[in-house]
């Protein structure tokens, strides 16, 4: 429809400048030597009409040309949360990976978002919805399908936040309920500064919710991370025990989703590069990114939880790439997605999601 309308634009110009323009000056007398002196050429009032009408023509069609093009920039490609069941995808983000085989390749580049601002991408959970250290009341957000019939909580520190956009790209569409609970050190069994994760977990075993999905950053160990208190032997003990008391409090089904691969310093530093594009290699050894002794060591003691790995999106089996399918993955050196990868994960995250709960 857009192009159509650039093609009639350019039509009604064309007419405008033939007829009101170009066809009276190539017959004046003026072109044709008669009565012609320089300095005093004579315009016609209609073809001063038309000059003008010409004018503010093509200033309102630059005008919707340009501000087309700077939604298509802020917009970014065509997300996959978008795409009707059973059409072809744009390779963007995820889908790069999990519809390789069937997706449409990007012929663009550029990265989205832009190294300049991925840093930023991360208003969707970094909102209302998120609570810093220390805050006493853990807030509920409402997200997906209003009357929907399945109820589906997401729970834990920012690393179950940053999830949150990826379920806001699907929940709706699949009728899913989703209620979020999120904070800065909010991990069940190893919490750190988060007085409000009791209130919280009597708020989700009181929520009659058919799912709990939770993960976190575990392995704070291996960053500064909550002033470097790290985990300690016996963490992921506790961690199991917390996730059996929650399941059995609420009756729900627990599903644990992997945390994501640690971004590297040198990798951070590539994304970064304002020269960097989708063809730049950022990618890490998949060793130091993917370690999550604490969380799996976990969900191997609870087999009464479900699992989600997201590794194989991320990871081959020898390197992570911090940019997949022209998007920027992670917003910070903390490994938060940024908003735009979280949403083009949407519809891989819920097949997963869905495979744990019961048939309609």
């Amino acid at each position: 429809m857009y192009y159509a309308a650039c093609v009639a634009g350019i039509a009604v110009a064309s007419l405008l400048s033939f007829y009101g323009v170009e066809n009276p000056v190539r017959k004046s007398s003026w072109l044709s030597g008669k009565g012609r002196r320089l300095g005093k050429v004579r315009f016609s009032r209609p073809m001063k009409v038309a000059a003008v009408l010409l004018a503010a023509y093509s200033a309102v069609v630059i005008t919707v040309v340009v501000q087309k093009r700077l939604d298509d920039i802020s917009s970014g490609p065509v997300t996959h949360a978008a795409a009707q069941p059973g059409s072809r995808v744009q390779c963007f983000g995820a889908a790069a990976v999990y519809a390789k085989a069937t997706c449409i390749p990007l012929t663009d580049t550029t990265l989205v978002p832009s190294p300049v601002d991925a840093g930023e991408d991360n208003k969707i959970w970094w909102s209302e919805c998120f609570i810093n250290v220390d805050e006493p009341v853990m807030p509920t957000c409402h997200d997906g399908a209003t009357d929907g019939t399945v109820r589906i909580a997401l729970f834990g520190d920012s690393h179950a936040g940053m999830f949150r956009n990826a379920l806001m790209a699907t929940a709706k569409a699949r009728g899913w309920q989703v209620d979020t609970y999120y904070g800065a050190g909010c991990r069940v069994g190893v919490p750190w500064r988060c007085p409000s994760l009791d209130s919280t977990l009597e708020k989700l075993a009181n929520g009659k919710y058919n799912l709990i999905l939770t993960t976190g950053f575990y392995d704070a160990a291996l960053s500064n991370i909550d002033g470097g208190r790290g985990m300690n032997p016996g963490d992921d003990v506790a961690v199991s025990d917390a996730w059996k008391k929650l399941i059995a409090a609420s009756g729900s089904k627990l599903v644990v989703i992997g945390d994501v691969p640690r971004i590297t310093e040198d990798a951070l530093a590539c994304i970064k590069l304002v020269s960097t594009t989708a063809d730049t290699d950022c990618s890490m050894e998949r060793g130091p990114a993917v370690t999550r002794v604490t969380l799996d060591s976990a969900v191997g003691r609870t087999p009464e939880a479900g699992f989600i790995d997201l590794t194989n999106i991320f990871c081959d089996a020898q390197r992570c790439q911090p940019i997949i399918g022209s998007a920027i993955v992670y917003a910070d050196g903390a490994s938060h997605l940024t908003d735009t990868f979280a949403e083009s994960l949407g519809p891989y995250l819920a097949d997963k999601i869905a495979t744990f709960l019961p048939s309609p």
